[in-house]
């Protein structure tokens, strides 16, 4: 999972960057992370790089930490137009709960990056997972959440563009772009 955790953080890192450059704030929150209110500016900036830089995985079982992450966000009354969830493998009941989101949220994107698709696991296993991923993103896509779910060798600025409408090509990250 070491991979595809690192990716998760890269893919943050890029859309914290991406908001930051084209001067919308943002908030960042991680599953066990207090995170940073919502802000911009570089000091901003810097902050949700800093805590994502020394983020760590943590593992409790029988517990999902994204999903009480979620039912927090439902409980907020701070007002925000977009949810991006970026993560690793996405368990069904993670994406249950952020089916939710779509009531308190305009738009909800999810970017995935599953860690079967980044280990060296049986073929057996792989197809396992992806079997779960597959289900998991068809109940997203079924509630309104745009999902992305991608490998080693994807691309999240490719991958980026055609979520949102776009062709296939590498979009301008440093342009104005439209809220999401």
């Amino acid at each position: 999972m070491g991979r595809s955790f690192e990716r998760a953080i890269e893919a943050a890192a890029s859309l914290v960057d991406l908001y930051a450059s084209s001067g919308y704030s943002c908030r960042l929150l991680g599953c066990h992370e207090p995170g940073v209110a919502s802000g911009k500016g570089a000091d901003h900036h810097r902050r949700c790089l800093d805590l994502l830089a020394t983020i760590e995985v943590e593992r409790r079982p029988g517990e999902s930490a994204l999903a009480a992450r979620v039912s927090e966000l439902e409980r907020s009354a701070t007002a925000e137009a977009a949810l991006v969830v970026v993560t690793g493998t996405l368990p069904g009941r993670d994406a249950l709960a952020l089916t939710r989101c779509t009531r308190r949220f305009a738009e909800v994107s999810v970017i995935c990056f599953p860690g079967h698709r980044f280990s060296g696991q049986t073929t057996r296993s792989r197809w396992e997972g992806e079997t779960r991923l597959v289900e998991a993103m068809r109940m997203l896509t079924s509630s309104g959440i745009r999902t992305l779910a991608l490998g080693p060798d994807e691309r999240l600025a490719t991958a980026w563009g055609t979520l949102f409408g776009g062709r296939a090509q590498e979009p301008v990250w440093g342009t104005k772009t439209e809220p999401v």
